[in-house]
């Protein structure tokens, strides 16, 4: 026993590998978790772009009901009127000449494909949708309004 704490020779070799595999294993834990967390971070990025895109196809859904039936009731089954009613609830969402949702302003080109068979108002709509980010996401919007 007095031979190992006399002994000057310092670490012994075993030591020596075992120090310098643990901060091998530290560095690759660090390094791992480093890129885990990129990845992680891109995941969440494309569901919040996803999000983004779900929500304002959500609103545009409100909004486009909300008017179609304002139009509606303020036509009293005329077509002219009603086209005349859907621009002024429309344009109830533009400020400064841009749209809550900038969809809406296809919507103006395409109010006038409306119908009206039975004496009900139909009106069909086809708008593109782009939501940019880390996730490019193209939406082709398509929706059918029937009025009661």
């Amino acid at each position: 026993m007095n031979s190992l704490l006399k002994d000057s020779r310092g670490v012994s070799l075993s030591i020596a590998i075992f120090a310098v595999l643990l901060m091998v294993l530290i560095v690759t834990s660090i390094f791992y978790f480093i890129i885990r967390d990129k990845r992680l971070n891109e995941v969440l990025d494309d569901r919040l772009d996803l999000d983004r895109l779900n929500i304002r196809v959500a609103f545009l859904n409100y909004f486009l009901d909300r008017t179609f039936e304002k139009a509606v009731e303020q036509a009293g089954g005329n077509y002219e009127n009603f086209i005349n009613a859907y621009f002024n609830e429309l344009y109830k969402y533009e400020l400064n000449g841009v749209y809550t949702i900038s969809e809406m302003e296809q919507v103006v080109n395409q109010v006038n494909n409306v119908e009206i068979v039975d004496g009900k108002f139909i009106l069909k709509l086809e708008l593109e949708m782009v939501q940019e980010g880390g996730l490019d996401i193209e939406y082709h919007y398509f929706r059918q309004f029937v009025s009661n």
